[in-house]
């Protein structure tokens, strides 16, 4: 249902079904689907706090070459969700996004989901924060109309205005979630980043705090190599003992960067950022400490 005395929908209910999809990319390469779903429930509660479910699915997609498969999913599931927050003042948004079952040939390698999620976005700020870009992006232009002839100057505005815009939105102190995860035949790899945000008066001091936490099981990441070179044409003791070999120098990597704690099944890591310190894989330094050491692994 539609209102007459605004431009959004007060109701929204959206289904829909297609059949055989196909995306080309370029001239030889295309992305195909068995068939698609979407499913779609929304409303505007109080004409400012849009909630809902939406989900779209993609089945049996393929990735081809010159009609020929480079990979397969199973299923791949777009979800979006819009709530409330427990006081009603702000707007939980979770985008989340899952593979069912990626092949290469006969190699299976898994499945896997990542999710971003925001919490406590002010609706009213989200808006300005659009309007404000949008206004900003066609002055500066309007000012400077050879910058559209320069990709890269382009790129520079655009995260420039971005900066400027993204005050507005951080006024509610939204907090952001990245959950990712792998899981194959023997275990599961993972991540989660957590940041907390400021309602500062600058970008540069809007990041209240940071958490960073990262698992690689061994056994897992020899797995998902041993079927890449399996994949790829070598025969099963080549394929192992190649992958034990990139298991190795990852390891060695790890440690001769020093980026990864190890122990004798998985190696890890652990950030947590807050406002001039940082803890790193147990380690307590200062945060500019934390940013030379970083600088150091940069080539």
């Amino acid at each position: 249902m539609f209102r007459g005395d605004d431009s959004s929908p007060s109701n929204m209910a959206v289904t829909g079904y297609l059949n055989n999809v196909i995306v080309n990319l370029d001239s030889i390469t295309k992305l195909t689907a068995n068939s698609m779903t979407v499913n779609a429930l929304s409303h505007m509660e109080e004409m400012r706090y849009p909630v809902g479910i939406s989900d779209l699915k993609f089945n049996k997609v393929r990735l081809q070459v010159l009609d020929n498969d480079i990979a397969k999913i199973n299923a791949f599931t777009a979800k979006i969700i819009l709530e409330r927050t427990k006081d009603k003042k702000y707007i939980n948004a979770n985008f989340s996004y899952a593979i069912d079952t990626l092949k290469k040939g006969d190699q299976n390698f898994g499945s896997g989901d990542m999710s971003l999620q925001f919490d406590a976005i002010d609706p009213n700020a989200f808006r300005a924060f659009i309007e404000y870009y949008n206004t900003s992006l066609r002055n500066q232009l309007a000012n400077n109309p050879d910058l559209i002839k320069d990709e890269n100057a382009m790129d520079d505005l655009r995260v420039g205005v971005l900066g400027e815009s993204l005050l507005i939105l951080l006024k509610s102190e939204p907090v952001i979630q990245i959950p990712v995860k792998w899981k194959n035949t023997v275990g599961e790899l993972k991540g989660h980043l957590n940041i907390a945000t400021d309602g500062a008066r600058s970008v540069d001091n809007s990041i209240k705090s940071l958490d960073l936490n990262i698992f690689l099981p061994f056994n897992v990441i020899g797995e998902l190599e041993k079927q890449i070179n399996l994949s790829e044409g070598k025969n099963t003791e080549t394929a192992q003992r190649m992958a034990e070999q990139a298991l190795a120098e990852f390891k060695d990597t790890g440690q001769q960067l020093d980026l990864l704690k190890f122990d004798d099944n998985a190696g890890s890591l652990q950030l947590h950022y807050e406002q001039g310190k940082v803890n790193f894989n147990g380690n307590e330094m200062t945060d500019m400490a934390f940013f030379m050491r970083m600088t150091r692994l940069m080539p």
